[in-house]
């Protein structure tokens, strides 16, 4: 029970921190950065279809993003790709 406490808390704090990144692009639609930070916030929820697409955005914006190549390396991973 413990367990599943601490990931209904980190899922929330996850949650809370997307909803940020979406007003910052909201704001500023070239914000790569968000858009990376949008992608890992996906991936953490397993939602790596979304993921994936923040991460292209953001690449789109800022194509030589070292870090966001990277996550979305972490990504494709995880969906086994």
């Amino acid at each position: 029970m413990c367990g599943f406490s601490h990931r209904s808390a980190k899922n929330s704090v996850i949650k809370e921190a997307l909803a940020s990144y979406d007003k910052a692009i909201q704001l500023k639609p070239d914000f790569a950065e968000a858009w990376s930070n949008r992608g890992v916030a996906l991936r953490e929820l397993k939602r790596y279809e979304e993921a994936l697409a923040s991460f292209d955005k953001a690449l789109q914006i800022q194509p030589n993003a070292a870090n966001s190549w990277y996550a979305r390396g972490l990504s494709l991973s995880a969906m086994k790709r």
